[in-house]
């Protein structure tokens, strides 16, 4: 899915059919955008905010941290950053799937991200 439209569609449908629009599992596609706070229409996207990435759900901005690699997940079994693999140039998907119970269960594929990605932090050595 690459519309909110698209979501909220599909989340009715789920809930209607199963009960919880979080049963079923499904896959979103979010466009990387560079200002999340001027965006306005359908299509869902993603950018940083104050460090984090920020996906744009219908009325529900889920802000969580990325890193490259494999997600971190704590010894209690939470987790605390998803991890992205590149797909190809700009395009990534994340590890493990979106799950918020009684919301929605989703793969995400995140695309056009710039290069370098900005949830790698570059360190800078002054010479």
């Amino acid at each position: 899915m690459k519309t909110l439209t698209e979501i909220q569609e599909w989340c009715a449908g789920a809930e209607e059919e199963f009960g919880d629009p979080a049963a079923p599992v499904c896959q979103i596609f979010a466009r990387f955008v560079s200002d999340l706070s001027h965006y306005q229409g359908d299509e869902i996207v993603c950018g940083m905010e104050n460090g984090e990435l920020v996906l744009w759900l219908p009325q529900l901005p889920v802000p969580f941290s990325i890193l490259t690699g494999k997600p971190d997940i704590s010894r209690d079994g939470e987790l605390m950053a998803f991890g992205a693999e590149m797909i190809s140039l700009g395009v990534w998907a994340l590890t493990p799937s979106l799950s918020m119970p009684g919301v929605i269960h989703a793969f995400v594929v995140l695309y056009n991200v710039p290069s370098p990605v900005p949830w790698e932090r570059l360190i800078v050595l002054a010479g």
